[in-house]
């Protein structure tokens, strides 16, 4: 019988960490207004959208989390993140109401 090492077989994908600005503002979905001056409501505006970007991306992480796999602590932990980003949100929305 012939035990044949799988990895031998397998092109093995090399991921790095971004580490730069640069490379965090290119993956970023929440996007800089450099040089605006915004009022405080067009700024809590902003915050609001912010924030509710991060809630999307963050909904989409815990489906894909639980459909892909059982790990329910990172599930977990990615909805206690959710739920921070909610409130606040709720926060800034009632305060612009």
């Amino acid at each position: 019988m012939e035990i044949k090492n799988s990895t031998q077989n397998r092109k093995l994908e090399t991921h790095n960490a971004i580490g730069t600005l640069s490379e965090f503002l290119k993956y970023s979905t929440i996007k800089e207004n450099p040089g605006k001056n915004f009022s405080t409501k067009e700024t809590l505006k902003e915050l609001l959208h912010d924030h509710e970007i991060i809630i999307v991306e963050l909904r989409e992480q815990v489906t894909i989390s639980t459909e892909n796999s059982n790990d329910v602590v990172t599930n977990d932990f990615l909805i206690g993140i959710m739920e921070k980003h909610e409130s606040i949100a709720w926060i800034v929305r009632r305060y612009l109401n």
